[in-house]
């Protein structure tokens, strides 16, 4: 998987943090491994670029997951924002019940 620029950055951010989500109900870890390394691996190269911010466009995203991961990896750069997401996502049925217990 190779990073060249902030959209391609942010497309596999935003597949793998949705698919993540899916599998995390299903229970597949391996999918789950798999999708947060290339999360991971996408924040890096916006890290490296110093776009990080460009996360804040997935706090209103469709998934849940994309949600979930972006309102975490901004947490300490847009604390109250990412906490409003985040307790969002606790109330919810699924995933958010998932990533709390």
């Amino acid at each position: 998987m190779n990073i060249n620029d902030s959209a391609t950055a942010l497309r596999i951010f935003r597949e793998a943090a949705s698919l993540h989500g899916e599998a995390t109900m299903k229970g597949d870890y391996k999918t789950c491994n798999k999708c947060a390394h290339q999360i991971t691996k996408a924040v890096a190269f916006l890290d490296g670029n110093s776009e990080r911010l460009l996360l804040l466009d997935f706090y209103k995203d469709s998934s849940i997951g994309v949600r979930l991961w972006a309102s975490s990896y901004l947490l300490s750069l847009h604390e109250k924002e990412s906490l409003g997401v985040l307790e969002e996502i606790s109330k919810m049925n699924g995933i958010g019940q998932s990533a709390i217990r």
